[in-house]
Order: structure tokens, then C-alpha cells, then sequence
């Protein structure tokens, strides 16, 4: 690619062909970054490079052209740039939104540049117009496709810059006050009922506002006594709360009827590991080497006063029987027996 040494203004915010201004900070280049084509004359069979260097300066966008050095058309219009021949070049728009007030692209989407041979402004530029499906719209589409785009927001009721609870206020406000006032109305309008209902409009405003931050406050401590109580009762875990908060958040009345059909958790006791502690035995006693199984036996008397008198001992026993008989019978251990028995 060989870079060219001229910089050219691919948009500005002077009036185009088309009778109206394109609003450089509304471009969206993020499609164009992903293909920076240069073409010329906004054919898409003369795809002669590429752009870069591209970048927004004072209301301009700029961009620098690069040649493809493999084609010999596109090496001849380098040539023609370099000399100054070829000054002219054009944007390749797709419109996104238009004010029809003001005659002003106010979004938009830069899908291709172009060197031109005819400039059509001041500042040599050409544009080139492109509906959503990519397809070039002539002269007469133009103005039809801009008015079908969304509306500015200078296009709204001047009311929608205010709460739709403030607005509902008002038009209450004015009918009590004998003023038919529509939803729609201005700011102006609603002004003048609220004055015959003696109510002014800044003191409205701020009561609304007291009214709402109470309810919000209701609201989130009757969210928090929700989510308290079901943990209390098992019905959540503190790390279940979250979730639920959010949910209670966007509808309590929805998270009131999940919690009523939730059944308490069911936990396991964690049982507590056993400390036996061993007893001293007399070796020169003819029971020291007993098991619990010889004792009840031999002496059932005497390992009755053992789990009395030598707990110690008789649950080392007992917790030996056990251990042989699962060994014997491969019985899982799942629990320690109960030993006071």
C-alpha cells in the first residue's frame, strides 16, 4: 500500500448537496474501522485502498488514503492526488436520525470514503447516502428516508423532560382548578392551571419528590423485614438474599408469592466428634484383655457397673464391637453410635 501525503476531509459540518448538515460528532465509525475502503466515485467495483489515519479534529472528520501499489488504476489516481488534480472526496452515510427543523443529519453511520472527480460544497465535498440495507438512495429517496428515521428528542412533547408522577399531579391539580390540561401539555400550559389551583409549580415539584423518597424508604424496609423474616424462618440463606433482594426490588409483590410457597430448609446437626478418654487397667487383671462380648458373657454385672463407674472404658469396648461387626458384615459407617446405652 502506498500511503499518500494529502489529508483529506472525508465529512464536515458544512451544507451538502442534499440541502443539509451532517453532525460530525454523530458518526458512528465503529462499522467503518472494521473495513476503512477507499473507493472512487462510490463504486464498489473500485475498491482502490484503504483509509487511514482517521480522526475526528474541529468539527472535521480526517483521513489519509493509502493505494493498493498492485493496481494500476489506483497507482494513477495517487498520482493525481499527489499533484493536486484530485482534491475532491465523499462519505459514504448510512442517516440514523434526523431533526427536520433543523435540517440536521444528527446521527449517522460511515460505511465507505470515496475520491471524486466533482466536488458539491464549499469545501469539495461530495456525500453518498445509503438506506439500512446498504442500497445508494438517489436525489428524490433522500428527503422521503430522513423523515422516516426515529425523531429527535426536540421533536417531544417539552413535558417528557418531567416525571410522568409530576405530570399526573398536574393535570389533577388543574382539573380540580376548573383548567383542562392534557397529558401532553407544556410546561407553560400546565404553569397556567396550576396558578388558578393557587399551587406553584416548584412546590408541587418538591412535594412529589418528598412523597416518592418516602415510599422508596417504605418500600425498602418492607423489602428488608421480607428478606429478615425469611432467613429467620430457613426459608433463605444468607447467600440466597441477593438474588432475592434484586428480585424484590423489580416486584415485591412477586417475591412476596415466591417466599409463600418456599418450605423451610432442612439442615443436618453437625454431630460433634466424640473424645473418648482412656482409663488406666490393671495389668494382672484376668478381665484387663477382655472384649465387650466376653464381658457380657462372662460378667454382665460388672460391665453394667463399668458404664457407670469407667465410661471411658466401656465406650472403647463398645466402639470395638461395632468397628468388628461392620468389618464382618462390610456395613458403611455412616454414624458413630449413640454410646450411652
Amino acid at each position: 500500500m502506498k500511503k499518500s501525503t494529502k489529508t483529506f476531509v472525508i465529512s464536515d459540518e458544512t451544507p451538502n448537496l442534499f440541502g443539509f448538515v451532517t453532525k460530525t460528532d454523530g458518526i458512528d465509525l465503529s462499522d467503518f474501522f472494521e473495513n476503512p475502503v477507499l473507493l472512487f466515485n462510490h463504486d464498489y467495483n473500485k475498491v482502490i485502498g484503504q483509509w487511514t489515519d482517521v480522526r475526528v479534529e474541529s468539527g472535521k472528520l480526517l483521513g489519509v488514503p493509502m493505494f493498493d501499489e498492485s493496481d494500476p488504476e489506483a497507482m494513477l489516481l495517487y498520482g493525481k492526488v499527489e499533484q493536486g488534480i484530485l482534491k475532491a472526496c465523499s462519505a459514504g452515510l448510512t442517516p440514523i436520525q434526523f431533526d427536520e427543523q433543523k435540517n440536521i443529519l444528527v446521527k449517522s453511520s460511515l460505511k465507505e470514503g470515496t475520491l471524486t472527480p466533482v466536488g458539491a460544497n464549499r469545501k469539495a465535498i461530495t456525500l453518498s447516502l445509503y438506506d439500512t440495507k446498504g442500497k445508494s438512495l438517489s436525489g428524490t429517496d433522500v428527503k422521503e428516508f430522513l423523515l422516516s428515521l426515529q425523531p429527535t428528542q426536540a421533536d417531544k412533547p417539552q413535558n417528557q423532560t418531567m416525571k410522568q408522577s409530576l405530570i399526573n399531579a398536574m393535570v389533577v391539580l388543574c382539573a380540580a382548578a376548573g383548567q383542562t390540561v392534557a397529558l401532553s401539555a407544556t410546561e407553560d400550559e400546565f404553569e397556567a392551571g396550576l396558578k388558578a389551583a393557587g399551587v406553584r409549580l416548584s412546590a408541587l415539584t418538591n412535594q412529589v419528590n418528598s412523597l416518592e423518597l418516602s415510599a422508596k424508604l417504605l418500600a425498602g424496609k418492607e423489602l428488608d423485614d421480607l428478606l429478615t423474616n425469611a432467613v429467620t424462618e430457613k426459608l433463605l440463606s444468607a447467600a440466597q438474599v441477593p438474588a432475592f433482594r434484586a428480585l424484590g426490588e423489580m416486584n415485591i409483590e412477586q417475591l412476596k408469592v415466591t417466599l409463600s410457597a418456599m418450605k423451610p430448609a432442612i439442615t443436618k446437626p453437625v454431630e460433634q466428634q466424640r473424645t473418648i478418654t482412656t482409663t488406666t487397667i490393671d495389668p494382672n487383671d484376668p478381665t484387663a484383655k477382655w472384649t465387650y462380648d466376653e464381658f457380657a458373657l462372662n460378667a454382665p454385672d460388672e460391665l453394667k457397673k463399668m458404664q457407670v463407674n469407667d465410661k471411658a472404658r466401656f465406650e472403647l469396648l463398645l466402639s470395638a464391637k461395632v468397628k468388628s461387626a461392620r468389618t464382618k458384615y462390610s456395613i458403611a459407617a455412616d454414624d458413630e453410635p449413640d454410646m450411652n446405652i
